[in-house]
């Protein structure tokens, strides 16, 4: 049985917010670990809409036409998007929890860093196992 991206992503986040829940009744900061993650979780759905969009870019136009630079347009835009709304959160989380606001970050370091790195590993799937078939299959 084939899963899809989005299923899986869909699967990961459910395993994060199971992880998060656990932590958080396991260390007993609820409001700070919650919000955290929740804002981890959002980073990284804006990650995974980019890597979506970048992979679709490139099945609609071929390579020869469109260049490198479409994706690295829309990486570090999507990047820009990302580091502003950080700082937005880090912001927030350092006015609404002052006295938990490094349990916040780390709890939205960690999830959004789970995210990053399954974003980046499918992304690279998306973009290489093309090249990689017509590379063999030639």
């Amino acid at each position: 049985m084939k899963v899809g991206p989005v299923k899986r992503f869909a699967l990961i986040l459910l395993a994060l917010s199971a992880a998060t829940a656990l932590v958080a009744e396991w260390l007993g900061v609820r409001i700070a670990i919650y919000s955290g993650a929740l804002g981890g979780m959002l980073l990284g759905l804006v990650g995974y809409l980019v890597a979506v969009h970048i992979a679709a870019r490139q099945r609609e136009v071929p390579r020869a036409q469109a260049g490198r630079w479409d994706i690295w347009t829309c990486w570090g835009s999507g990047m820009l998007v990302r580091l502003v709304l950080l700082g937005l959160l880090a912001l927030a989380y350092g006015y609404l929890l002052p006295l938990e606001y490094p349990t916040a970050l780390l709890s939205l370091a960690a999830v959004y860093l789970v995210l990053l790195s399954w974003e980046t590993a499918w992304l690279y799937y998306e973009l290489v196992s093309p090249l990689k078939s017509s590379k063999s299959g030639a």
